[in-house]
């Protein structure tokens, strides 16, 4: 059981990566929300836009599973883009369901949507359906309120979406994991951090929220690899020194990090090494990220002094 005062707080961060997913201009429409987006299916490496794939809004129940939303469906269109309006009042934890030819993939949005909204979604695929597997697995035990949506992304990546995505076992296993990062994240801001620890929490999780908002307004313009890449690493970097701009002291931040990925690593122990080893590495970079600045941040000071 949550016990700490500061788990509540992703509850609000996620009604405010809410506004952030929302463009500018709202839906003319205030009686339901719009969700645009994309679906790209993986060919020998080579992403190819799918005309004619049948997208249908669809919840995830308590118990993790997959429900479609009658009436809320189109299909894309020559370029594998898609507009799907829905009524946002109706149920919460939704997630894109397209269907082309028996195939199927996902792509979920924030757990709090609101009718008037228009939300940009980046790309479904193979990825986004591994990430939207362990999403409906934090739907089910409970937790889906307290882990990000940029938690799951920096997590599920390519090197290890196919296992993940395959594997129930192993989307449940980094849905345990994430939600007991985020408990630490939480214990860490409550007992380390120095003053305000519950506004820099706040912040923090804000920035993480606006990082996965631009990642996916950069992955649905993407034209190339390298524009993708270049996003995932933008994403990467404002997501480890998010800590630092909400005012966490920069050798703090570090520490946070490698607490958090330590958590993570230590909850998915049945996973394979492979697993293993693209966790580490995620959670390295970022580490690595927020110690360059702490190192930066000291040379620095010793200059002023």
């Amino acid at each position: 059981m949550l016990t700490n005062k500061f788990y509540k707080y992703p509850i609000m961060i996620l009604m405010l990566a809410v506004i952030g997913f929302a463009c500018s201009d709202s839906n003319n429409n205030s009686d339901s929300a719009t969700v645009n987006g994309s679906v790209e299916q993986s060919q020998a490496k080579a992403k190819t836009l799918t005309e004619g794939t049948v997208v249908t809004m669809a919840t995830v129940t308590a118990n993790g599973s997959i429900n479609t939303i009658e009436g809320a469906e189109t299909t894309t269109d020559a370029n594998g883009k898609f507009s799907l309006s829905f009524d946002a009042s109706t149920a919460q934890n939704y997630v894109v369901v397209a269907e082309n030819n028996g195939a199927e993939a996902m792509g979920f949005l924030s757990t709090q949507v609101e009718n008037g909204q228009s939300i940009q979604l980046k790309p479904i695929d193979t990825e986004s359906t591994a990430e939207s597997n362990v999403f409906a697995r934090l739907v089910a035990q409970g937790d889906a309120d307290l882990v990000t949506k940029s938690d799951i992304e920096a997590m599920v990546t390519s090197t290890n979406e196919s296992e993940v995505r395959n594997s129930a076992s192993l989307a449940s296993q980094f849905a345990v994991a994430l939600a007991s990062s985020a408990e630490a994240r939480a214990d860490f801001f409550a007992n380390e951090v120095e003053g305000n620890g519950e506004e820099k929490l706040n912040a923090t999780l804000e920035i993480l929220a606006d990082a996965q908002t631009r990642l996916e307004a950069d992955l649905s313009a993407a034209s190339s690899t390298q524009a993708e890449t270049e996003a995932y690493d933008l994403f990467l970097e404002t997501s480890a020194n998010a800590f630092v701009s909400a005012g966490v002291e920069a050798n703090k931040a570090a520490q946070a990090i490698e607490i958090w990925g330590r958590v993570l690593v230590n909850n998915i122990n049945s996973a394979s090494t492979e697993i293993k080893n693209s966790v580490r590495s995620q959670t390295s970079i970022m580490a690595g990220i927020a110690i360059d600045a702490a190192v930066r941040a000291e040379a620095e000071a010793s200059e002023m002094s």
